[in-house]
């Protein structure tokens, strides 16, 4: 996390839990953008008692930053994602399954 004191204009990258604002930040991070985390409760009382945190950094290179986050997050999706991964598990519980099964052991979803 890269320290983003000296700007006086901050635009919000993200509201969220702990561990996606961590994400966000890593993601920033290794583009070469500073940012940082605080409470959310600095954007209005709607957040106070809620535990989210928001990503801040400076304005100026905001918009940038989030397109290359955006294609970022896509190309990490596609990676983890692949079709394959999920050939032979539940689409509802993700239980593995046999090529016969017509229902889902676990959740008892119907594929048939």
């Amino acid at each position: 996390m890269n320290d983003t004191s000296s700007s006086s204009h901050l635009a919000v990258m993200f509201v969220g839990g702990l561990d996606d604002c961590k994400y966000t930040i890593e993601i920033l991070d290794k583009l070469g953008f500073p940012s940082a985390l605080d409470v959310a409760e600095k954007m209005g009382q709607q957040y106070a008692n809620r535990g989210y945190y928001i990503v801040t950094m400076p304005e100026e290179n905001a918009e940038q930053a989030k397109r290359l986050m955006e294609q970022k997050i896509r190309e990490d999706l596609e990676i983890n994602n692949s079709p394959e991964e999920f050939e032979n598990k539940c689409p509802a519980c993700g239980a593995e399954l046999s090529a016969d099964h017509t229902e889902c052991p676990d959740c008892g979803l119907n594929f048939g």
